[in-house]
């Protein structure tokens, strides 16, 4: 029975002693830079491994395409994301919607923020990876979370469709970022983004602080 091949995007293995993830968090620290500085097109695996420290052979141990280098930089940013979103959890199970919401939406602009010409290329090649669903399993996961918060403070909003509401705030507030990111000058590290972003999804759900 023939083994069923690969597809070019996935890892060819993963890394498991100490010196291998070493050098698969090298790549990808190197295909960051070269996102940055030259974008998805100018992109070659020999510049990532130039960029990493690495040959071009150790790297294909690792990652058999150039597809498969972005596929790796877009789940590290994904995994990222999920992080920054987690903070919400910090907070104490009484804290206001409000702040949820204020905490919520600073964490993922900052995050995303952190490295904004990584971050646009990465939105820019968004489409170009839609087959595998990487945004939208991130959006899915952030949806489940904005819906179970809703549902906790349903006395503090003037919604009626809990689960529509929810999938409004994630994809307004995740195209508004992404928006800042994309734009000239961009506005992801305008200090009145984030408060901004903050009013408009409260103003959404009927939950405007006194």
């Amino acid at each position: 029975m023939r083994a069923t091949k690969k597809h070019t995007t996935e890892p060819r293995k993963q890394p498991r002693q100490a010196r291998s993830v070493a050098t698969v968090s090298a790549v990808l620290e190197g295909v960051a830079q070269v996102l940055e500085t030259e974008g998805y097109e100018k992109m070659t695996t020999t510049r990532v491994a130039e960029r990493a420290g690495t040959s071009v052979g150790t790297l294909y141990q690792y990652f058999p395409s150039k597809e498969a280098l972005l596929v790796a930089a877009m789940e590290e940013k994904m995994a990222q994301v999920d992080r920054a979103l987690g903070k919400v959890f910090d907070l104490p199970a009484d804290a206001p919607l409000a702040e949820h919401v204020r905490v919520m939406i600073t964490a993922l602009i900052a995050e995303k923020g952190r490295r904004p010409r990584l971050n646009a290329e990465l939105a820019r090649q968004g489409p170009r990876l839609e087959k595998l669903k990487l945004l939208s399993r991130t959006l899915d996961r952030a949806h489940g979370m904005v819906r179970a918060l809703l549902d906790a403070h349903k006395d503090e909003t003037t919604v009626t469709d809990v689960d529509l509401s929810a999938w409004l705030v994630v994809h307004s507030v995740n195209g508004m970022i992404d928006g800042a990111l994309l734009s000239t000058p961009v506005r992801i590290k305008d200090p009145r983004l984030a408060p901004a972003i903050v009013e408009y999804v409260l103003g959404a759900l009927g939950a405007l602080e006194r």
